[in-house]
């Protein structure tokens, strides 16, 4: 379960699920306060690779999309 940080504050789970027959679609995600998104992202790009085993493929594209200015 999420919880708050010292970047991430009232953090919240949501997510759902559709079938149709053997397939399945199921999406999860955050949502809450985040005082800086960049830094988030990095947090979250090490959590998922601190293993040395996963190797995240669309890394900087993420962090590219993350810094664009709203609007």
């Amino acid at each position: 379960m999420p919880h708050d940080g010292a970047n991430e504050h009232n953090i919240k789970a949501a997510g759902g699920q559709c079938s149709s027959g053997t397939k399945s679609l199921v999406p999860l995600g955050l949502y809450g306060i985040i005082d800086d998104p960049e830094t988030a992202v990095d947090h979250s790009m090490h959590g998922m690779t601190s293993d040395g085993k996963t190797e995240v493929a669309v890394a900087a594209k993420i962090r590219s999309e993350v810094r664009k200015p709203l609007g």
